[in-house]
């Protein structure tokens, strides 16, 4: 009887700190990068990346294999979006690709063509704090699927790569 007490006195402590815990949630980010198009933000459904990884050589030690170190890749940043009825969100991408290759199929300088691109926490009392803040090369526009079947919303991925590993700023 006594430990049963103890359990459900344990149980509400437990029950309490769960509810004045501010979790974090996947809706709480807002991204701005350079020259996006007005509200781009709301056009960003989701973005996904790696936001650290390491390459290791290993080293045998007798029959022990050691990893060291060898290379930091850069972060791949994933995102998929809505899209307008003007198209501001493809064509957005659309000139930042353009900026990276011309059509004669030279190539232009990555001050041409590379983006800021800052990503927020966004936080329950309405702040936001900047968890990140990168250069990145636009790399691809994907897949767009239009169907007269479609009920909900056109969306397609656009993907970027931070221009050298490292430089993201945490």
């Amino acid at each position: 009887m006594v430990g049963d007490l103890n359990m459900i006195k344990a149980m509400r402590q437990i029950n309490k700190r769960m509810v004045n815990t501010a979790y974090r949630h996947p809706w709480q980010f807002r991204i701005e990068m350079d020259q996006a198009p007005k509200d781009f933000d709301l056009f960003v459904k989701s973005i996904s990346q790696e936001p650290y990884t390491l390459e290791t050589n290993p080293f045998m030690a007798g029959a022990t294999p050691i990893h060291y170190p060898s290379a930091a890749q850069p972060v791949t940043l994933a995102m998929t979006c809505y899209d307008h009825e003007d198209e501001r969100m493809y064509r957005w991408m659309e000139d930042r690709v353009n900026m990276v290759v011309n059509a004669d199929g030279t190539w232009n300088l990555p001050i041409d063509y590379l983006i800021t691109c800052k990503v927020f926490r966004r936080l329950y009392d309405g702040s936001e704090v900047l968890r990140q803040h990168m250069r990145l090369v636009p790399l691809v526009l994907g897949e767009i699927t239009e169907s007269v079947d479609a009920k909900e919303s056109l969306e397609f991925p656009m993907t970027f790569v931070e221009f050298r590993a490292g430089s993201v700023d945490y």
